[in-house]
C-alpha cells in the first residue's frame, strides 16, 4: 500500500525507519541519553511524537500515547498493544490511513465507520 501523505514511501514502517536513521545521524551517530523520568518522557513526546518508542515501559501511559497520536497518527506504531484503544486507533486512522496495519483486528470495521 502506498502512503499518499508521504510520497516515496511504500509503508508507514519505511517512513519510520527513515526517521530513525535521520535521528541517529543528526545526533552524530549516537542516541540521546535515555529517558529517566516521566517528565522527560512527556517533554520528548511533545517535541517529537515518535519519541514514544524510546519511552521506558514504566513511564508509558494512555495519556502519553494519546499525546503522541494526536501529534502524528503514525505514532500508533509505537503504542504498546495493551494501550491501544478503539478511540486512539480511530484518531490515528483519521489522520493517516497508512497506520491501519497497526490497528488490532478487533477494532477494524467497515470503511464507512471511520469516515470523518
Amino acid at each position: 500500500m502506498s502512503c499518499e501523505r508521504f510520497p516515496g514511501h511504500e509503508s508507514a514502517e519505511e517512513l519510520m525507519e527513515e526517521t530513525r536513521e535521520h535521528r541517529v545521524i543528526n545526533r552524530g551517530g549516537t542516541r540521546k541519553k535515555k529517558i529517566a523520568t516521566k517528565k522527560e518522557a512527556i517533554a520528548a513526546v511533545k517535541l517529537r511524537s515518535f519519541a514514544l518508542e524510546d519511552v521506558p515501559k514504566k513511564f508509558m501511559t494512555a495519556e502519553l500515547c494519546r499525546m503522541a497520536v494526536d501529534k502524528n497518527g503514525l505514532a500508533l506504531r509505537c503504542v504498546p498493544e495493551n494501550l491501544k484503544t478503539e478511540e486512539l486507533c480511530l484518531e490515528a486512522v483519521r489522520q493517516n490511513g497508512c497506520v491501519l496495519e497497526y490497528v488490532p483486528e478487533g477494532f477494524k470495521t467497515a470503511p464507512s465507520a471511520i469516515s470523518p
